[in-house]
């Protein structure tokens, strides 16, 4: 008897359940379609109070979730679907009437669909409950823009060529570049980045500058902000742990710290280094080779001033056409020389008197000389004293008015 009941169970639940779901498409079709109409009013509020999240998050330039645009973009696919059943035709042939007898088939088929859309669009309603809908994008201040005659000096392209077969060395985890201020150092780091980027040799490249008198705080958040990482109110050991546990999730990651003029402590800064995490790299330059031994650079190389050719190369191509004036010319390649094959002298001077008349070039010559014999007296006074940050403001104020 048991079995028997057992069995007519069974049967009930494969038959008799079935049957009564199907009957209550027919019994319930309106009902169906009046709740399809409430569900897809309730998913238009929820997409239009993401959108607008959406949108006050864009005016602060942040970006939109990948997950959040999909579900946008599944919302409208939802409502689109749930709209064309409620317009469908059809419906003007599964009602009763004196004249006509409901089409049984057709008033299924669309109750059968509303149930369906219904579930769906509950589903993707409670797919919504968003904490953040965008996030503020890593800043990528990788200069993008090199002086284009860089690009035709062989010194430099020497000494690129140098830096990445370092860089592409396993074994060498810390590289050094050294030279004067003003020689370029800064530029040659721009174009070292773009080249591993443009390689793919690392998942993140980011720079950030030391300075004579470093902020720790400055140099992490400038750091901090090209990984996407945002610091709260926090002490430097606090920033130095979170920036740490950061930095190795990356696979690899280049890190530039440009213009160091001493011992810098990676530690504190939240900087791995060594067997810490083996694929982050450190670039350092500085003014001072002996700097980057202290910070245990495994390979160093010294930048020098251009030679007199490249000199001329670089200072023609800033200063135009204007150089090539037969009454101008020996002007320009005296002030040229003047530079010392400095590239920052070279871009302040030759800018300046970029299309300029002969009055103009002779005037900024006397002014060099004089300006150049003072700064150059200053130096002498204390090494370094001045730097070419300082002579290039020098240089502006010496050319000023014309």
């Amino acid at each position: 008897m048991e079995i028997l009941s057992s069995v007519a169970g069974k049967v009930a639940e494969y038959t008799v359940a079935p049957i009564g779901r199907q009957f209550s498409y027919l019994i319930f079709y309106k009902a169906n379609f009046k709740e399809l109409g409430k569900r897809v009013t309730d998913l238009e509020g929820k997409r239009d109070e993401i959108k607008q999240r959406v949108e006050e998050e864009r005016r602060n330039g942040k970006t939109t979730f990948d997950v959040v645009q999909n579900w946008l973009n599944n919302v409208d696919d939802a409502i689109g679907e749930a709209n064309q059943l409620q317009n469908d035709p059809r419906h003007a042939k599964v009602g009763c009437s004196r004249c006509s007898f409901p089409n049984v088939v057709t008033r299924h088929q669309l109750s059968r669909k509303a149930t369906k859309i219904v579930k769906n669009v509950v589903d993707i309603k409670g797919e919504g409950n968003f904490s953040a809908v965008a996030y503020l994008p890593a800043l990528d201040v990788v200069s993008t823009s090199t002086t284009r005659s860089n690009k035709n000096l062989e010194s430099r392209k020497s000494i690129t060529e140098n830096i990445m077969h370092a860089l592409r060395d396993p074994k060498v985890s810390m590289v050094g570049v050294y030279g004067l201020g003003g020689v370029g150092k800064t530029t040659l780091m721009n174009e070292v980045a773009q080249i591993a980027k443009h390689e793919r040799l690392f998942d993140e490249v980011v720079i950030a500058t030391v300075s004579k008198t470093p902020d720790i705080k400055t140099i992490q958040r400038e750091i901090a902000d090209q990984l996407g990482l945002q610091f709260r109110d926090e002490s430097v050991a606090c920033r130095g742990k979170r920036l740490h546990d950061r930095i190795k999730t990356e696979r690899s990651i280049l890190i530039i710290l440009d213009d160091i003029w001493a011992r810098l402590d990676l530690e504190m800064l939240g900087i791995p280094s060594g067997s810490e995490h083996g694929s982050c790299k450190l670039l350092m330059t500085s003014r001072n080779n002996d700097v980057l031994q202290v910070m245990d650079v495994q390979k160093d190389f010294k930048l020098d001033v251009l030679s007199e050719e490249e000199n001329w190369i670089m200072f023609e191509s800033l200063a135009g056409d204007t150089v090539h004036d037969i009454n101008i010319k020996g002007t320009a390649i005296e002030i040229a020389k003047r530079c010392a094959g400095l590239p920052l002298r070279l871009v302040t001077v030759a800018r300046a008197l970029k299309n300029k008349k002969l009055y103009a070039w002779k005037d900024a010559l006397t002014r060099l000389v004089l300006g150049f014999s003072l700064l150059c007296e200053a130096q002498a006074q204390h090494f370094e004293g001045v730097s070419c940050t300082h002579c290039a403001t020098t240089l502006v104020q010496i050319f000023g008015g014309h």
